[in-house]
């Protein structure tokens, strides 16, 4: 069973079987937020995707409490379609990029650069695309 927290680490896990939290903690709260649950022993493992300054602070107190960190650290590059380029095949790329694991994902595309002269034709075929999908 998992479980999504949202806001503080000061409510107990109340419930028997949940082996796996999610924690989504509003940037204010962040830094207490965190401190509590490396501190806290039924924490094992820590996962950030955010700043390298974010990375280095969470993945030292990790350390000190000697658990499992995973991080993801740093910006992402652009989506870059140039003058040439095929739109037939660029454009489900593009929203590929865009809307993998609900565009959540570190490595989702969110900046596109794409050339002046092709610009009205990328974002008529791109907006149609991402109208396209289905959702449930």
């Amino acid at each position: 069973m998992s479980v999504t927290m949202i806001g503080s680490f000061m409510m107990p896990f109340p419930w028997r079987g949940v082996n796996h939290a999610l924690l989504l903690a509003k940037p204010a709260d962040l830094a207490r937020t965190v401190r509590q649950g490396d501190d806290d022993p039924r924490i094992k493992g820590v996962a950030l995707t955010g700043s390298v300054a974010a990375g280095r602070s969470i993945a030292a107190r990790a350390g000190t409490n000697l658990k499992v960190s995973s991080m993801e650290l740093g910006g992402s590059d652009a989506f870059i379609v140039l003058e040439d380029a095929d739109l037939e095949k660029t454009i489900p790329w593009a929203v590929w990029g865009r809307m993998y694991d609900a565009g959540q994902t570190c490595c989702a595309s969110k900046r596109f650069i794409v050339v002046e002269e092709i610009t009205d034709k990328f974002l008529e075929k791109f907006k149609a695309a991402l109208n396209a999908i289905e959702t449930r």
